[in-house]
């Protein structure tokens, strides 16, 4: 994973046979998985809440560089808040990030 600049990583993902991207993050990140979904390389880009090319919710915690706990739909992406999001962004650890995921190829 790394950015080439402020806002815009290169991650890996799986896709799935319905297209979705899932598991974004290194290689060895979603190899980590086992899924047996084509393992395929993304450009993230974050953008704003309500641009019509945000495909995926993530989280930007404040001692991180680069989003994680990345998903296609919001309510995947908000189980991982057991107290909710909005507790977590309240207490400064971090702030939710809307992205465009798209595929640049097989990896």
């Amino acid at each position: 994973m790394s950015g080439t600049e402020a806002g815009t990583w290169r991650m890996f993902a799986h896709r799935y046979d319905s297209g979705d991207l899932h598991n974004l993050g290194s290689r060895r990140y979603v190899e980590f998985h086992g899924v047996s979904a084509p393992i395929v390389e993304v450009d993230v880009v974050e953008v704003s809440d309500d641009d019509p090319t945000a495909t995926h919710w993530g989280w930007m915690g404040m001692d991180i560089t680069e989003p994680v706990m990345i998903y296609p739909r919001e309510v995947l992406f908000r189980v991982c808040f057991p107290y909710g999001v909005q507790a977590e962004v309240d207490a400064g650890k971090g702030r939710v990030v809307r992205l465009a995921v798209t595929e640049v190829g097989d990896a």
